[in-house]
C-alpha cells in the first residue's frame, strides 16, 4: 500500500495532540500575544487525577518487589517491567502534555524538551504493550511445554526477553525520529511539538511506529492469549481420556498456572477495553482515511493512557504475592507475623504435651509386664 507524503503527514498530524482538544472552550495567550485554546478546568482536573493515580499505584507495585523477596520470579519480573514503564508514563509523559497542550493550549518549553517528550511519548507507552507480549509468550511456553519451561525458564532469559522488547520498540522509532528532529525540529516559533510535519519523508514519519508499537503488540497479545486458552481447553478434554496418574498430573499443572492465567486474562481484557478504541481510531484514520468525530479521538486517547493507571490494580487483584508485598509495606505483614508466631507457639506447646503423654504411655506399657525396678531406671530418660 502506498501512502503519499502529503496525505500521511496530514493524517498523522490530525492524530497529534495539538489538533484534537475538542473539550477546549477557554483561551490562553503566549508572550507574543497569540491566543490558544486550552482545555476546561474539569478536563485538567481529571487529567491530573489520572496522573496521580498512575504514579502512585505503579510506584507501590515497584516498592512491593523491594519488600517482598518472593515476588522476584521470572514471571513477576514481567509485571515489574510493565509497572516501571507505566510509572514513567505517569511521571514523564503525561505531565508534560498536561502542562502544555491541556493547560496552555500550545507547547511552551522549547525544542530540546520537545525532543525528549516526543521520544518518551512514542516509546515508553509502547514498552508496556511489548512487555505484555513477552508475558503472553511466557504463558504459551508454560502451557505448551511445561517440562521445558520448568527446566529452562530463568531470570537471565527473562531479562533477555525484556531487552529484546526494548530493542523492538526502538527500532521503528529511532531512524525516522532522529531524522525528523535534526531537519524539522525547530518548532519554537510555531509553539508546537510535532513529529510529523510538512516536508517530512514518508519513511521518517511516525506511521511505522504506530504499526509496530501499537497494532502489532496488540494483535500478538490477543493471539497468544487465544493459543493459551485453546491449549488449556484441550488439556481439560484430555482429562476424561487419561488414566488417574496422568489426570492428576494435568490437574496439578493447571492449578499451578491458574493464578498466572487469571493475571493474563485481566490484562488482556483491559488492553481490549482501554486500548482497543485507539487502535480502531488509528486504523480508520491511517488505512481507510475515515474521519471520526474529535470526541471519539479524545475518548480513545484518554482511555489508552488510563491503561497505565489500571494495570497496577490488576497486578494486585491477580497476584497474591503482590498483595502480600503491599500488606507488608503498610504494616499488615507485621500484624500477621505476630498472629502467626502466637499460633505457632500454641501449636508447639500442644504438640510437646502430646508427645510427652505418648512417651509416658509407651514407657509404662514396656515396664509394667516385667515388674522390674531395675528397668524403671530408664523411665526418666524415656519421658524427658
Amino acid at each position: 500500500m502506498s501512502i503519499s507524503v502529503q496525505n500521511l503527514s496530514l493524517v498523522l498530524s490530525q492524530m497529534n495532540f495539538t489538533e484534537n482538544i475538542s473539550a477546549a472552550t477557554n483561551h490562553s495567550q503566549s508572550q507574543d500575544g497569540t491566543s490558544y485554546e486550552r482545555a476546561t478546568w474539569w478536563t485538567i482536573l481529571l487529567f491530573s487525577v489520572l496522573i496521580f493515580i498512575t504514579i502512585i499505584s505503579n510506584l507501590l507495585v515497584v516498592l512491593s518487589f523491594v519488600v517482598e523477596p518472593r515476588l522476584r520470579t521470572p514471571f513477576n519480573y514481567y509485571l515489574l517491567s510493565m509497572a516501571v514503564s507505566d510509572f514513567l508514563v505517569g511521571a514523564l509523559d503525561l505531565p508534560q502534555y498536561l502542562a502544555s497542550y491541556t493547560y496552555y493550549g500550545y507547547w511552551p518549553f522549547g525544542d530540546v524538551q520537545c525532543t525528549f517528550w516526543l521520544y518518551v511519548d512514542n516509546v515508553i507507552p509502547s514498552l508496556t504493550l511489548w512487555f505484555l507480549v513477552v508475558l503472553s509468550l511466557d504463558r504459551v511456553w508454560a502451557i505448551d511445554r511445561p517440562i521445558s519451561y520448568r527446566r529452562h525458564n530463568s531470570r537471565s532469559k527473562c531479562f533477555v526477553a525484556l531487552l529484546a522488547a526494548f530493542v523492538i520498540t526502538n527500532l521503528p522509532v529511532l531512524p525516522g525520529f532522529i531524522h525528523a528532529r535534526i531537519h524539522f525540529g525547530n518548532q519554537t516559533d510555531a509553539k508546537a511539538c510535532n513529529w510529523d510535519v510538512d516536508g517530512l519523508p514518508a519513511w521518517a514519519s511516525s506511521f511505522y511506529g504506530v504499526v509496530v508499537n501499537n497494532w502489532l503488540p496488540t494483535i500478538l497479545t490477543i493471539g497468544c492469549y487465544s493459543v493459551t486458552m485453546t491449549k488449556l481447553c484441550k488439556a481439560r478434554r484430555k482429562l476424561t481420556e487419561e488414566n488417574v496418574e496422568q489426570r492428576a498430573r494435568i490437574m496439578w499443572r493447571m492449578r499451578k498456572e491458574r493464578q498466572a492465567l487469571i493475571m493474563l486474562t485481566l490484562l488482556v481484557v483491559a488492553l481490549v477495553v482501554l486500548y482497543g478504541p485507539y487502535i480502531i481510531y488509528s486504523i480508520r484514520q491511517l488505512l481507510f482515511k475515515i474521519e471520526d468525530p474529535a470526541v471519539f479521538y479524545n475518548v480513545a486517547f484518554y482511555l489508552s493512557y488510563a491503561l497505565s493507571a489500571v494495570n497496577p490494580f490488576l497486578f494486585s487483584a491477580g497476584s497474591k504475592d503482590i498483595q502480600k508485598g503491599l500488606k507488608r509495606m503498610f504494616g499488615g505483614k507485621h500484624r500477621m507475623s505476630v498472629a502467626d508466631v502466637s499460633m505457632k507457639l500454641h501449636t508447639t506447646r500442644n504438640s510437646r504435651q502430646s508427645k510427652q503423654a505418648t512417651h509416658r504411655t509407651s514407657a509404662f506399657q514396656v515396664t509394667e509386664p516385667q515388674h522390674s525396678v531395675g528397668n524403671n531406671r530408664h523411665l526418666p530418660n524415656s519421658i524427658f
